[in-house]
């Protein structure tokens, strides 16, 4: 149940695609580029075996749709950037939406997970991209074991009949990996992000045509995307990450991060007019609520309490989703007809589905196990998880953020020897970060120390009050004015004065006005 337990990839490719389409009808604005976010390059990093690579890359329509602008292209790259002539070979897949009036300026997304494919879960993002930001060629790059950079996956292991589903078990990791290992050896570190990292720069290399690049990463996107400047910092003009995970981060902070997010949207809750006529003491319904399903109370209702736990570390991720978990609780706790079926609905809507190419499992745990996941405040597995005992008989989320069936998987994976750069904590190219206050998955503690690593004076790091794990898309105004991170995005992607919109940022309608109809056909969150 792990991959149910930490939020995995589908949830964030599904909610990205969603939330793309609000983008057109949430923004409206002009820009006039600032010759003062140009910089003199820097010296060109010869020692980076990627640096100068002068491969040809041919790109061609990805689909026989003779309407589909999308260009897709292939990279055969060694295993190992540092052994090119060994075998064996890479294909290493991207894609691009050329602007339909070129100005040279380029903007280059990397997906996080990690495991998630941008070829495949960026396609609308993509498209609207190229629309909103004139002039802008919008590009795209599989990390290694994602969509078509040499997916990895268990077929017997993430089938849907398996004893874990789409997720693999403790029990069943080892069987993956013998898998794995008869395909590529037992040395998988060819799948790490540094290799990755390697495979951005030779794919700007071969389609640099000016000196306008700019580079997007989110969640462990932004691990990857740091590398890449860190590395080649001569390939990079700009650079936006979005929940930002910075240097010698450590997903076992997530547990933490989760409950202390639950905890602050039960506080909205219990400050909105709105949301606190229908429930005057958020965290009193919670623990009724686990009370309630552990004694058996609402037995129309098929879910335990650590999958609703489950359910709700899920939507604390995905904006609006978390601002319908009070109604949730409600749904639950009133456990009428109308009731259990509205509650059933919300479980469903973010339930775990079949594997998919959007996402590797595999390339998730294997990366995480390798390159996020070790930390200094552990100094094994059982200590992580008799902390985590601790935190979940006082957290009102449980076990619901998955630390400890997580940790039973991740101790089982072959861990490759990473080598990551340790990020040197002053990055000189113009930086945006942007960070929700309401991530379950990056602490504000670790957005903070952050801060200082963004040394340009056009560097900014904003922090977005009501925001969660996602935030392009999904940051509204309250004054009408569109979404703030993608004004922030396309102000600093074209070289305009930043947006002043952070202060307008609209706090969560608990009342789900604005998503209920799409999401479940009401009126709103409460009604049946």
């Amino acid at each position: 149940m792990q991959g149910a337990n930490r939020l995995n990839g589908i949830g964030q490719v599904l909610w990205r695609a969603f939330s793309t389409l609000w983008l057109m009808s949430l923004f409206a604005c002009g820009s006039e580029p600032l010759n003062s976010m140009r910089r003199s390059d820097p010296p060109v990093s010869e020692t980076q075996p990627a640096s100068g690579f002068k491969g040809v890359v041919r790109w061609s329509p990805c689909t026989s749709d003779p309407t589909d602008v999308a260009e897709c292209a292939q990279l055969m790259a060694p295993y190992h950037w540092q052994n090119p002539g060994a075998q064996p070979t890479l294909q290493i897949a991207a894609k691009r939406i050329r602007a339909t009036n070129p100005s040279g300026r380029m903007l280059w997304l990397l997906a996080g997970g990690p495991g998630i494919s941008g070829t495949l879960s960026f396609d609308l993002l993509m498209r609207q991209l190229s629309t909103l930001l004139p002039g802008t060629d919008v590009y795209t790059v599989d990390a290694r074991g994602s969509g078509s950079s040499q997916y990895l996956s268990c077929p017997t292991e993430e089938d849907t009949s398996s004893p874990g589903g789409s997720d693999i078990t403790p029990a069943e990791v080892s069987n993956c990996v013998l898998s794995i290992e008869r395909v590529w050896g037992d040395d998988l570190s060819g799948f790490s992000l540094t290799e990755s990292t390697h495979d951005v720069a030779a794919f700007i290399s071969a389609t640099r045509t000016s000196e306008e690049v700019s580079l997007w990463g989110q969640s462990s996107g932004t691990v990857w995307a740091q590398q890449v400047a860190e590395r080649y910092p001569e390939l990079i003009q700009r650079m936006i990450l979005e929940a930002i995970v910075p240097g010698g981060f450590s997903a076992k902070v997530e547990d933490q991060a989760a409950e202390a997010a639950f905890d602050r949207v039960l506080a909205l809750c219990g400050s909105s007019v709105a949301c606190s006529a229908r429930v005057p003491d958020p965290r009193a319904l919670a623990a009724r609520v686990w009370q309630g399903l552990d004694s058996g109370r609402c037995a129309a209702f098929k879910y335990d309490t650590l999958s609703v736990q489950i359910a709700i570390y899920k939507m604390l991720a995905l904006y609006p989703l978390y601002a319908g978990i009070p109604a949730l609780l409600s749904h639950i706790d009133r456990c009428g007809t109308k009731d259990v079926e509205t509650a059933t609905a919300f479980m469903e809507l973010v339930a775990d589905g079949a594997s998919t190419p959007y996402f590797s499992q595999v390339t998730f745990d294997l990366v995480t196990a390798s390159e996020l996941w070790h930390s200094d405040e552990f100094d094994s597995e059982a200590a992580y998880r008799e902390y985590l005992a601790t935190l979940y008989q006082s957290s009102l989320l449980g076990a619901g953020s998955g630390g400890d069936s997580f940790s039973r998987v991740e101790e089982l994976w072959p861990v490759y020897d990473s080598e990551l750069m340790p990020l040197r904590g002053a990055f000189e190219i113009p930086t945006l970060a942007l960070h929700g206050g309401l991530d379950p998955r990056i602490p504000n503690a670790e957005a903070d120390r952050a801060e200082g690593a963004y040394t340009n004076p056009l560097s900014w790091i904003a922090n977005f009050p009501y925001a969660s794990h996602l935030l392009i898309g999904v940051t509204p105004t309250s004054d009408g004015s569109g979404d703030c991170a993608f004004h922030l995005m396309h102000d600093f992607v074209m070289g305009s004065p930043l947006s002043n919109c952070i202060d307008s940022s609209a706090p969560p309608n608990f009342v789900g006005t604005d998503w209920a109809p799409t999401l479940f056909g009401t009126n709103n969150y409460w009604d049946n």
